[in-house]
């Protein structure tokens, strides 16, 4: 009759069932067999593991704190490098950008102007001689 004897080694639990034969300690022959069967829900514990657990929510925790540093001090930076531009009188881009469109219309009007005065001289004979202070100017 199989004995409920079982022997664990390397993940694996040999159980008699089977006739293999052995011997007491008197001589006599028994028999029994192994059936070879994996071991289930039993885990030997890795002490290493749970070291590298902590270790990895510790530096996950890290990470976010640091991130979170990193947006403070960008927002901090971002509203003091604002006051300085305010308090310098500083034009943002789309006001200077808005200027130089003016800029540009305003002398292609005085290009426009200054040709039409040139021909209504020109039928009445005036030479036209720009004013002593009048220079061109290039932008």
């Amino acid at each position: 009759m199989p004995s409920s004897e079982s022997l664990c080694s390397g993940g694996v639990t040999l159980v008699a069932s089977a006739a293999l034969p052995t011997f007491d300690g008197r001589g006599a022959q028994q028999t029994r067999t192994a059936v070879e069967r994996p071991n289930e829900g039993t885990q030997m514990a890795q002490p290493g593991s749970r070291i590298f657990d902590d270790f990895s929510r510790l530096m996950s925790d890290a990470s976010g704190l640091a991130s979170g540093v990193r947006r403070e001090i960008e927002t901090a930076v971002r509203g003091q490098v604002e006051r300085l531009l305010a308090a310098m009188d500083v034009v943002s881009r789309e006001e200077f950008e808005a200027v130089k469109t003016m800029a540009g219309l305003a002398r292609d009007e005085n290009e426009r102007l200054e040709a039409r005065i040139v021909v209504l001289e020109k039928k009445l004979g005036v030479a036209a001689s720009p004013p002593p202070g009048a220079a061109k100017m290039d932008i």
